[in-house]
């Protein structure tokens, strides 16, 4: 028998702060909540709901300049200005990862 539980933003949101887990901010978190219950759809099956795997699994950012100097050690153009530093780092990311938009920020896969 397998017992299936859906879960919201609110659960997941709650269940991190509980973890001492500040991997997500409540936007964040409604993205992720989003975009896995999306996958899921696509793919047609079952996500296990594991908050510890999520934090592993992605990653939030405020903006794609940050994710990606952090994450793949991107240099932003000192000459180029901040839109189009951004739309690089953007270009940069999607290139290589998954990325999730949400007013406020960014979450990376991290594989």
């Amino acid at each position: 028998m397998q017992i299936i539980n859906t879960v919201n933003t609110s659960e997941l949101f709650h269940d991190l702060k509980v973890m001492d887990r500040d991997n997500f901010s409540y936007e964040g978190a409604k993205a992720l909540m989003e975009h896995l219950k999306q996958l899921s759809g696509d793919l047609e099956v079952h996500i296990d709901y594991d908050p510890i795997a999520f934090c592993c699994w992605y990653t939030e950012y405020g903006s794609y300049e940050e994710a990606a100097s952090e994450y793949f050690h991107y240099k932003p153009d000192p000459e180029g200005g901040a839109d189009e530093n951004e739309g690089i780092a953007k270009e940069f990311l999607n290139d290589r990862t998954q990325v999730i938009e949400f007013n406020g920020g960014i979450i990376i896969a991290d594989f």
